[in-house]
């Protein structure tokens, strides 16, 4: 037993029940069209997933907090740029803004 204190302890990863979990809300929602997130690096509705491409960050400084590398919110949001959904929503950012300016003569 006194050798206990030096053996390190495993970490067993919590069993996966098969529903598709939002990282940051925590919705197993079905209709609410779960995604791979890699700023959260973890599953992300779409709800969640359009308040943090609108500018609100506070979902991601939870998960910075909880992150070993240490990375903040500005690094965690530039992780939205790999993200393909992330992708074609900027894509469409700047269509609409784009598209916008074009006024007929």
């Amino acid at each position: 037993m006194a050798d206990l204190d030096g053996v390190p302890l495993e970490r067993v990863p919590p069993r996966h029940d098969g529903l598709a979990a939002c990282r940051l809300c925590s919705t197993s929602d079905p209709a609410a069209d779960h995604d791979w997130c890699p700023a959260a690096e973890g599953l992300v509705c779409d709800a969640c997933c359009r308040r943090v491409l609108l500018g609100d960050d506070a979902p991601l400084h939870a998960i910075a907090a909880t992150r070993v590398d240490g990375d903040d919110a500005g690094n965690l949001a530039t992780a939205c740029f790999r993200c393909e959904r992330g992708h074609r929503w900027f894509a469409e950012q700047l269509q609409d803004r784009l598209g916008r300016r074009t006024e007929p003569c």
